[in-house]
């Protein structure tokens, strides 16, 4: 009997706890936008911007390292990838720069690198010896757009543009 009131007496209390109110602030955060602004590529231009370029001199903002046999690469982030002979770990030598407009990371299996080109996932056959690179493949839309550094998505842009990079708004 005892224990029946007491269950009586706590459904009360849930039961008229859920009737008080806690007062929510009367304003929330104002609307903020990215401080960056989106820079985008033509679908069509976007696809034919993978090209073995001849090395670059400054890495710009450095990303993934992947290491392949003697090879080296280094992500330029949303760039592509610097080639480096790494026969000799002390001196590693540049040899070549694929361009990979919004590249941010890659993996190599079966002699073929796997690069994810902002929402895209490519594949590239890239031969060493002869410094000759193709696109093998495509598979269009694999990933998310790119969001800004400061976490925002772009609005407003066609259905044909891809967001490649991001710059800080003048």
């Amino acid at each position: 009997m005892k224990n029946l009131k007491l269950m009586g007496l706590l459904m009360l209390v849930l039961t008229l706890n859920s009737c008080w109110q806690i007062e929510e602030p009367c304003c929330t955060a104002p609307f903020r936008e990215s401080e960056y602004q989106a820079i985008t590529l033509q679908r069509e231009v976007f696809e034919s911007t993978v090209q073995l370029l001849e090395p670059k001199t400054l890495i710009e903002n450095a990303g993934k390292i992947y290491i392949k046999d003697n090879l080296l690469f280094i992500n330029d982030k949303y760039k592509g990838f610097h080639v480096y002979d790494n026969t000799n770990p002390e001196t590693p030598k540049k040899i070549n720069f694929i361009n990979i407009p919004g590249a941010t990371d890659m993996a190599i299996g079966n002699n073929i690198i796997f690069v994810n080109q902002a929402t895209d996932l490519i594949s590239l056959e890239y031969l060493f010896s002869e410094q000759s690179m193709t696109v093998a493949k495509r598979i269009k839309n694999v990933f998310p757009e790119l969001y800004s550094p400061d976490g925002y998505h772009e609005y407003g842009i066609n259905d044909d543009e891809i967001v490649v990079d991001w710059k800080l708004k003048n």
